[in-house]
């Protein structure tokens, strides 16, 4: 695996440590050196003071004994002379000791600066070696990951084709039941089984559900997944869908509203695109819990725009975008039951017809899922209304 694929995050924080590292580093070395000077600097100063304090008590002393002396004006002038030649001496070599220090403290510094660059030098190369394992040890968790999920996908791929394999049967069995219960509706048998067959024939259609998605995402997961674009009618499959769930509806005692008028056509996969909004439908009856539920389609901006409106719990804001990853949710497992892949399925499944799913949603106000899918530059005429009429589902 390539340094690239290396998380870019993972890499910043290891630069940022390095560099904070470094820059210690440096800061302890720059202060060491101005620590040496300045010591040095004070000590030359001190040494200067001293001989100027010592040269001033000589004379003061030498002005003194001759005082006693009675010396003449002449030997106090030739003393005055011999006191200026001294301090011309004296300054040649206070400039003689000053040059020499100049030249140490130059020493100095570079003996400093070199130690410094010797030392930035090992902690660069401590600094890129940590880097170098910390590479290292992203490279063998990405492949730890990615091996995990191979095994996984492959788990899911198997368990999910063996969970099929007695499923068809027992539909056919189910199917032959009710066919034998039709017959003969006022039998003892028929009404004994009727209500067991329709339990049963449901528990099937939705492990079947769950067993589609198991399949669905090692193909979405590798990329292998492929859908047929072909002209569909998206107003004919909502009028599909809306025949579908009619008793489920009545059922739960909700009412779905259909807003939409067509047809309205576009280069979509028909079975796919049921399969998306059938599961945000499922969802809304699930979590609705009996509200209302509004289905409406509409265009905009060159996109058909399908919103799922439920007036359930809501859903919480920080997990507005968590809920399309694989495996998530934002309920209770005790609760309500599914594997949380559906709306990862729904959003994969759009995003294939090169469109996207969102979701807007307030606590306590319920949830509104929206697919929007580009349309062709010409439509046929006769699509889709700005503003279509509505009619709810128990009026139909």
């Amino acid at each position: 695996m390539n340094k690239e694929a290396i998380p870019a995050s993972g890499r910043t924080a290891t630069d940022d440590s390095l560099r904070v590292e470094r820059t210690e580093a440096d800061s302890e070395l720059s202060q060491a050196r101005d620590s040496i000077e300045r010591e040095a600097d004070e000590a030359a100063e001190g040494a200067r003071q001293q001989a100027d304090e010592h040269l001033q008590d000589a004379r003061a002393l030498a002005d003194a004994e001759l005082a006693r002396a009675g010396a003449t004006p002449g030997m106090r002038a030739a003393a005055r002379a011999e006191q200026r030649t001294e301090d011309a001496t004296h300054e040649v070599e206070r400039a003689a000791v000053d040059e020499a220090i100049q030249q140490e403290r130059s020493q100095r510094r570079h003996a400093v600066g070199d130690v410094l660059l010797h030392e930035r030098a090992e902690t660069d190369e401590r600094l890129w070696s940590e880097r170098a394992r910390a590479d290292d040890a992203f490279e063998r968790i990405l492949d730890e990951l990615g091996e995990a999920v191979r095994l996984r996908d492959s788990f899911l791929s198997i368990a999910s084709h063996e969970l099929k394999t007695p499923l068809t049967p027992l539909t056919l069995r189910l199917e032959s039941l009710a066919r034998d219960a039709a017959k003969q509706p006022d039998s003892p048998f028929s009404r004994r089984v009727s209500s067991y067959i329709d339990t049963a024939s449901r528990q099937v259609g939705k492990l079947a559900v769950l067993v589609a998605g198991l399949l669905d995402v090692p193909r979405i997961t590798a990329g292998s997944a492929t859908l047929e674009l072909v002209p569909v009618d998206l107003c004919e499959i909502l009028g599909t869908l809306e025949a579908r769930f009619r008793p489920r509806l009545l059922k739960a005692g909700s009412v779905l509203t259909l807003d939409a008028a067509g047809p309205l056509l576009g280069n979509w996969n028909a079975l796919r695109l049921e399969q998306a909004i059938s599961h945000l439908l499922d969802n809304a009856l699930k979590f609705g819990a009996g509200s209302p539920v509004l289905v409406a389609l509409k265009i905009s901006a060159g996109f058909a725009r399908v919103s799922v409106t439920d007036h359930g719990p809501g859903i919480p804001e920080e997990d507005l975008e968590r809920i399309f990853h694989r495996f998530e949710r934002a309920v209770p497992d005790r609760h309500y039951g599914g594997l949380g892949l559906g709306l990862y399925r729904c959003r994969s499944i759009v995003q294939f017809m090169a469109g996207t799913l969102s979701v807007q949603s307030t606590l306590g106000q319920g949830a509104t899922f929206v697919i929007e899918l580009p349309l062709p530059e010409v439509r046929a005429q006769g699509a889709v209304q700005a503003e279509p009429s509505t009619k709810p589902s128990s009026e139909r």
